[in-house]
């Protein structure tokens, strides 16, 4: 471990790429717009690179691979939407490898364009950089024994100065649950019971782990939005009363903003969901992604829209901004240096123009360990308050993990993960918040607890996206 004078942000060189994947059983299908996912596969990506001083350092980026999400198009099946995102890493490697940059960020900005260049989809593209970039900052963390936020304010990654990031991270964060199109709200919504130890309805979620912030996923079937809002508010109401906040999430399925508009009002117009509606913080990407830059937002809704799935490039952000939205969505899957250099874009606009603008975390079902434990050390080291957190819900803690992988989880981050009496390790909820304790203390968010040669290796090499 070496020490680097402050705002020199080091030269760094990429000599190996490689891939791994791990599958997750899900214990209950997520239905979200379009899509319903029944299978998990997490990615890990490591990457070997030299610094100026000599050393060659190791670094691991981790997500879930999520095809339907990445790429909604109905002219290409789920195994070319993987394939593409797979690409997406080949090329990204090539790029990294080939690149003459000073660092970290400098190969970022520098091999982005191409890899969108030659990627059809541009949020696919977005993948294998986002998996190199975040495995260059846990290297380069890890390399000179300090944490993100250290890193971020000492210009450790060549970003820049970041006048915007609070005196420290938040040593805490509220869960926002997520509520899937068909997940059962009350116990006779349960067709097939679980029974494995865990919440399966919203009601048993709440009594649980004690939440107050949710994600609500919507279709564009108006009137079965509303009877089923409608049910969600009862059991919020119920078990709850005033304290709970929500966000509505349209995963593109408006094929334009009249259609959505409908909702809207629909909503507005249901003396029934005064309350939830009144408690509804943002509308999050209700419009198709190519649409939905398309054209302005009215700027009387009553509410504030964020952009999600159109955010497919660095420059997503000030166009979204200049057409109405209120800001977009956070994503490790969309890489670290894209929220980074979102949060800039969004600080420089409130600034401006007042505010504020919205940053918002979510998840893309991570179950953990070491794609949550990343995606959470960016929000804590932002000081977002609140994230959405699913990976728990959809797959049973841990249990995917070798015993000794969960054990080194349980040591090293106590305050994280928990062991139930039925012995079960799983994500640590007190009061609908988790710990972010020794995740801001340990590099970007913490070394990886797993043997990267025990898991299945990836090959990139696959057809065109």
């Amino acid at each position: 471990m070496s020490p680097r004078p402050k705002a020199v942000a080091p030269r760094i060189r990429v000599r190996d790429v490689r891939a791994f994947v791990r599958r997750a059983a899900m214990r209950m299908p997520f239905k979200f717009g379009a899509v319903t996912m029944t299978d998990l596969s997490v990615v890990f990506v490591q990457v070997r690179f030299d610094l100026p001083d000599g050393r060659s350092v190791e670094g691991v980026g981790s997500s879930v691979l999520s095809p339907m999400w990445f790429d909604k198009s109905a002219d290409r099946s789920y195994e070319q939407k993987q394939h593409g995102l797979l690409r997406s890493i080949a090329l990204a490697s090539a790029g990294y490898r080939e690149a003459e940059a000073d660092n970290g960020y400098g190969l970022h900005q520098l091999v982005q364009p191409a890899v969108r260049a030659q990627c059809e989809a541009a949020l696919t593209s977005s993948f294998g950089v986002a998996m190199i970039d975040g495995a260059l900052v846990d290297g380069l963390c890890r390399a000179y024994g300090t944490s993100l936020h250290a890193g971020l304010r000492d210009d450790l990654f060549g970003f820049g100065a970041v006048p915007w990031l609070p005196p420290r991270p938040v040593n805490r964060i509220a869960l926002r649950h997520t509520v899937g199109l068909t997940d059962p709200l009350v116990a006779a919504d349960v067709t097939t019971p679980l029974s494995d130890g865990l919440p399966q309805t919203l009601t048993e979620v709440i009594r649980e782990y004690g939440v107050t912030h949710f994600k609500v996923k919507i279709s564009n079937d108006v009137p079965a939005n509303l009877e089923r809002l409608q049910g969600i508010q009862s059991v919020l109401v119920d078990e709850i009363g005033e304290g709970y906040r929500l966000v509505l999430d349209g995963n593109e399925q408006f094929a334009d903003m009249a259609g959505f508009t409908d909702l809207l009002d629909g909503m507005r117009g249901d003396s029934e969901l005064r309350h939830l509606f009144d408690r509804v913080l943002w509308f999050e990407q209700p419009v198709e992604r190519e649409a939905a830059l398309a054209e302005a937002v009215d700027p009387d809704l009553a509410k504030p829209i964020i952009l999600d799935e159109s955010d497919g490039t660095d420059e997503t952000v000030s166009r979204a901004l200049q057409l109405g939205y209120a800001g977009v969505s956070a994503k490790n899957c969309k890489g670290v240096f894209r929220t980074l250099h979102s949060r800039r874009v969004l600080a420089e606009w409130e600034a401006e123009h007042g505010g504020p603008a919205i940053l918002a975390a979510e998840d893309l079902t991570h179950p953990g360990v070491h794609a949550l434990q990343q995606d959470t050390a960016v929000i804590a080291a932002l000081g977002i308050e609140h994230a959405e957190r699913n990976g728990h819900h959809y797959v049973r803690g841990l249990s995917f993990l070798p015993e000794a992988e969960q054990a080194a989880a349980l040591r090293d981050f106590p305050s994280l993960y928990e062991r139930t009496a039925d012995g079960l390790v799983r994500l640590r909820i007190d009061g609908g918040y988790i710990s972010t304790q020794e995740i801001c203390e340990r590099g970007y968010g913490g070394e990886p607890l797993l043997d990267l040669d025990a898991l299945e290796s990836l090959d990139p090499s696959c057809p065109p996206c």
